[in-house]
């Protein structure tokens, strides 16, 4: 479809079919303001700040509804416009502290700012934690406000605290964002507007704890708010950061991009990236990277303790004690949230200096069968049924996200877990087996999809389904359903929902034996299985050491007294595995664990000190 030619404030552009006004004035370089229009979220109008006017049409148009037409001739700054706004502004901050607005000194109190910020409540801009990064404070700097006609406010209301950050009704200007990102995005729904008139507030329903009604904590109403009503507790008056610096989360393996706040070489504070929902432990989760318990010099151990070293003596003696045992007698673990790069060095000290094959990857889900699978969070989102085998909500929350978005888009969303899940009360059918019959579960389900003649295997992948279906065949429906405590009715009814289209079946934190059995029926039903990796990097690891043992082969080497030095990168090895080494090195961000085994203790860098990559789970 050809684009659209437009005129803002005498600018010609040209933008695609569905291109709002406002964003049609952002290509061509003019900032409209606005103060509930987000990007994540769809077009509101309701601040009315971004009011402009349109040749030919009526009134005063927000620029974020209309939709921008051929020939269109936008004004969006002229001295009726700015006069409306400043109305509006002034209407808001009637309801807002707002004495630094109306002073003149505002700009020469920086000296006793710390002192001020003391106060249980903020009066002003300079005494507020989000001073110098409000949307409001830039809405008032674009249209300006007439100082005489601003009447004092003094803060009324409690602040309420939270695990992670805080909620001041005195700083909310009602937009809406938080409330509307919390239930349209998240689908939590934890925040909503209560009372009416001048005490309306966004609050929780009863006033009852944010825990008491679901929220995860993810942040993603502290990220929406224009103001400084809502923020995060950590580092709460450090000002704005110098830099953001985007980047890959460390935790699970979905990929999600963050932008790390830094404020001399310091990291200030976490955000999400444009198009991606963080997590508690992405957005929250962060302060290892600054915390003073951190290595920050090797140690060795002498005279029985650990003593700090200089870089070369220690990796002197390092160097020194491991060419006495190479080949089986030297291990290395490491661990899958190392960066690509580090996982191939250490692939190649491993095999090519030490020249032993006693390599693990500390990471119970390294090589699981779903990495070869044509899956991504897009195709989760889109999918028209899906199979969860456990609960993704604490260990993959992106993934939850995006099994949410499918349920509310009208996804048969069937449910195997023997607990509840946040995703059982969106779901269309709970399977609750007995915990740790999972497998048998999905197998009597199978059971019910052969009996049924409902399988829609393709030729190529029927092959590969010789010794399960032969398997199944032998399997008693009753007997497993007496076991599982899941009935034949349910796996029948759930055979029958799946079967209609070709399932996305997703595996979270489940052991080998169920995710192999959910894999087989995904290839049964015609699906596809999804099964992703608990680390960052669990996918790189799988693809650059696809040979290393796991753990168990390890810990028999060692039982078979052939492991005699190790070296373990950023993981806690079990104590078996170390009661017959004779030297020990540890590379790790912290020590606990390790005070009474290691021989050398290297420092190491974290994520964010990094550079590197790392392969999510669907291989970018």
């Amino acid at each position: 479809m050809s684009k659209i030619s437009l005129q803002v404030d005498g600018i010609e552009i040209d933008v695609e079919p569905g291109t709002t006004v406002k964003e049609a004035a952002e290509l061509a370089g003019v900032k409209v303001p606005a103060l509930c229009s987000h990007q994540e979220l769809a077009p509101y109008g309701a601040c009315r700040l971004c009011l402009v006017k349109i040749e030919g049409m009526r009134g005063y148009p927000s620029s974020c509804t209309t939709p921008a037409a051929e020939g269109m001739k936008v004004t969006t700054l002229d001295p009726e416009l700015q006069e409306l706004r400043r109305g509006i502004l002034e209407m808001l901050l009637s309801e807002h502290p707002n004495v630094c607005i109306s002073c003149e000194r505002e700009n020469d109190c920086d000296e006793i700012r710390a002192a001020l910020r003391k106060a249980p409540q903020p009066t002003g801009c300079r005494y507020c934690p989000n001073d110098e990064r409000c949307e409001l404070q830039e809405a008032i700097d674009l249209v300006g406000v007439d100082k005489d006609r601003i009447l004092p406010f003094e803060p009324e209301k409690p602040v309420f605290k939270s695990s992670f950050f805080d909620r001041d009704p005195n700083l909310c200007i009602l937009c809406g964002r938080c409330v509307r990102i919390c239930d349209e995005i998240r689908g939590v729904g934890a925040l909503s507007f209560v009372d009416r008139g001048r005490n309306s507030m966004v609050a929780t329903a009863f006033n009852k704890p944010l825990e008491d009604l679901g929220c995860r904590f993810c942040g993603a109403c502290v990220d929406a708010c224009p103001t400084g009503s809502l923020v995060e507790r950590g580092n709460k008056w450090a000002g704005p950061p110098e830099t953001v610096v985007t980047t890959t989360c460390p935790y699970c393996s979905m990929g999600c991009r963050i932008g790390l706040e830094v404020k001399e070489d310091e990291l200030l504070r976490a955000r999400s990236a444009e198009g991606y929902q963080l997590c508690v432990r992405g957005r929250f989760g962060l302060d290892f990277v600054t915390d003073p318990r951190r290595l920050n010099w090797p140690l060795v151990r002498k005279g029985g303790k650990l003593v700090e070293k200089s870089w070369e003596e220690a990796l002197g003696i390092v160097a020194d004690r491991l060419k006495d045992f190479r080949g089986r007698k030297f291990a290395l673990v490491a661990s899958p949230s190392c960066t690509n790069e580090a996982l191939y060095l250490l692939k190649r000290f491993a095999k090519e200096v030490m020249n032993s094959e006693n390599v693990a990857v500390f990471d119970p889900s390294v090589s699981a069968p779903a990495w070869n699978e044509d899956v991504s969070l897009e195709k989760v989102k889109t999918a028209r049924s899906i199979l969860l085998v456990g609960d993704p909500s604490d260990t993959h929350p992106a993934l939850e996200l995006a099994i949410r978005s499918a349920a509310k888009g009208g996804a048969d969303l069937v449910v195997v877990s023997p607990f509840f899940a946040p995703l059982v009360s969106g779901s269309g059918q709970w399977i609750k087996p007995n915990p740790g019959t999972e497998s048998l579960a999905l197998t009597g389900l199978a059971k019910s999809v052969i009996d049924k003649d409902i399988q829609k295997a393709s030729a190529d992948r029927a092959e590969n389904l010789g010794s399960f279906l032969s398997r199944i065949r032998k399997i008693e429906l009753d007997k497993a359903a007496e076991i599982s405590a899941v009935s034949r009715e349910e796996m029948e009814k759930a055979a029958d929902v799946l079967a209609e289209n070709e399932p996305i079946i997703v595996v979270a934190g489940q052991p080998r034996e169920t995710m192999d059995t959910a894999s087989n029926l995904a290839l049964l039903l015609g699906g596809r299985i999804f099964a992703p990796g608990v680390h960052a990097n669990s996918r790189g690891a799988s693809d650059i050491l696809p040979e290393a043992g796991g753990l168990s082969d390890l810990l028999q080497a060692a039982k078979a007294d052939e492991v005699k030095a190790a070296y373990f990168v950023g993981v806690k090895i079990p104590e078996e595995l170390l009661s017959d080494i004779e030297f020990l090195v540890i590379q790790d961000l912290f020590l606990e664990g390790f005070e009474d085994k290691a021989n050398v203790v290297l420092p190491a860098a974290s994520f964010a000190e990094s550079d590197g990559s790392f392969t999510s789970f669907d291989g970018r």
